[in-house]
């Protein structure tokens, strides 16, 4: 079963390329993991939110690295509550480090295959292709199900939607008119993930840094296994 911070990051994966599409590439990228490692978070009663608060409850590991290495940052702050927005900030530090454990674990439980290309005969990138993409049909069909009908979604799969939208995935799932027709459910369910209106808000300030467009050109996440 995917967890959310794998979905995220497969949604955000082109796969004609095979890396991350160009407009929610890097820190963009990362701040919507950051969402759905801290809505996952949520879901296993390791933390709880309110609107403005993040609240820790219990820092036991979870054995899932990337929600793990959160829970290791957040209990050496050595806080009870702290605000959603600083905790954001926080965590931004180490954004492109958590999006390589997601794709890292993404390789090891064989859902991706990683290859090298070269780039003028001379330079090698690493790309990234499904070897196995069943879980991810299933995510994505319910997700396409989901926006189109009326049906209440739980927990997951409105911090899903509502992570998808603050990072404008939304635009690359759905052909422009299929967008202009699930607007409105979308943003409806969007309004209900408090952590997904906090990631929006960051998203438009790291879209504002002067540097942010040559940074998406040129960052990828190239891991060492």
């Amino acid at each position: 079963m995917l967890s959310l911070p794998e979905e995220i990051y497969l949604f955000a994966l082109d796969k004609s390329a095979g890396k991350i599409t160009p407009k929610v590439r890097g820190s963009a990228l990362g701040a919507a993991v950051i969402g759905a490692v801290l809505s996952e978070l949520t879901f296993l009663n390791r933390v709880s939110t309110d609107r403005d608060y993040l609240h820790i409850l219990n820092t036991e590991v979870t054995g899932e690295p990337v929600l793990d290495e959160v829970l290791e940052i957040l209990k050496e702050a050595g806080k009870e509550k702290v605000k959603i927005d600083e905790t954001l900030t926080a965590l931004m530090a180490h954004e492109k480090h958590l999006r390589q454990l997601v794709l890292k674990k993404l390789l090891e439980k064989g859902i991706l295959k990683e290859t090298s290309k070269k780039v003028f005969w001379v330079f090698s990138e690493q790309r990234y292709s499904f070897v196995n993409n069943e879980e991810f049909t299933d995510v994505d069909g319910k997700v396409h199900k989901l926006i189109s009908g009326k049906k209440q979604p739980n927990p997951k799969d409105t911090a899903l939607v509502g992570l998808l939208h603050a990072s404008g995935l939304f635009y690359k799932i759905l052909r422009a008119e299929e967008f202009s027709r699930c607007e409105k459910r979308i943003v409806e369910i969007s309004g209900k993930c408090d952590i997904g209106q906090k990631i929006n808000e960051l998203i438009y300030q790291i879209r504002d840094f002067p540097n942010y467009q040559s940074a998406c050109l040129t960052e990828d996440d190239s891991i060492e296994l």
